[in-house]
């Protein structure tokens, strides 16, 4: 979660980059009570993107597996566990989730889009798909009973160190000062990819689809507040200085 304006990277795995990072190094570190660690009880969500054709210019899918648990985990049963909800930019997001879908492949070396898969009406039709799918998913969690802590993916980058701990306590998980500085250290991961050659602008996202983006941001903003929960970063948003 990035620094104090906005991103100049695009990549799916940029929001798994650091966090992915984090955990592994806490996991390999040994927290000091492993055996009580309540992470250990949370089941492991898999997203599966839709599956995106541009056959016959249409788009084939339904909702992610993990979207339709975690609804169905909220709207209808009381989750019994602890949640953390990361949000990060859907200007971003879906740019990452399309370069994602063309191998499945955490290096953007082996799963980039062509230029020309963020344009068009396919593109325009997954914007509006996946905008929306982010906002339900995010507001299940927010309006949800369960006891969930809510991460921006922005303050995460821009102090890995302040929001780690505010994990860590909403857990119940501690660790030793030499841990806590190797995962500081290693921030940054090794799945972190130095090309972005696709980024949030005029030419990815139109006037139209701009305004889509930004009605769902400032929604589910609005949301996080009437609840209870700290807003989005919305100032370190693509496109934020004309929103």
């Amino acid at each position: 979660m990035p620094d104090g304006g906005v991103r100049d990277d695009a990549d799916y795995y940029d929001d798994n980059e650091l966090s992915s990072s984090l955990s592994s190094n806490v996991n390999n570190s040994s927290i000091d009570n492993p055996t009580n660690d309540p992470a250990r009880n949370i089941p492991e969500a898999i997203d599966n993107t839709n599956n995106i054709t541009s056959s016959n210019a249409t788009i084939r899918g339904t909702i992610s597996s993990a979207s339709n648990l975690a609804s169905n985990l909220t709207r209808n049963v009381a989750y019994p566990l602890k949640a953390i909800l990361l949000i990060r930019d859907p200007f971003y997001a879906l740019i990452s989730a399309r370069h994602f879908s063309t191998s499945q492949s955490v290096l953007l070396e082996r799963s980039h889009a062509e230029r020309s898969a963020f344009s068009g009406p396919l593109w325009q039709e997954l914007v509006d798909r996946q905008s929306l799918l982010w906002l339900e998913l995010a507001s299940d969690w927010i309006e949800a009973p369960q006891d969930t802590l809510v991460v921006s993916y922005e303050r995460l980058v821009e102090d890995p160190g302040a929001q780690l701990a505010r994990m860590l306590e909403f857990l119940g998980v501690t660790t030793s000062q030499e841990r806590w500085a190797c995962v500081l250290r290693h921030a940054a991961g090794a799945f972190q990819n130095k090309k972005h050659p696709v980024v949030p602008d005029e030419t990815v996202y139109d006037d139209s689809l701009r305004r889509l983006v930004w009605g769902r941001i400032r929604e589910l903003d609005g949301l996080l507040v009437k609840q209870g929960y700290q807003g989005l970063p919305l100032e370190k948003y693509a496109f934020y200085g004309e929103a």
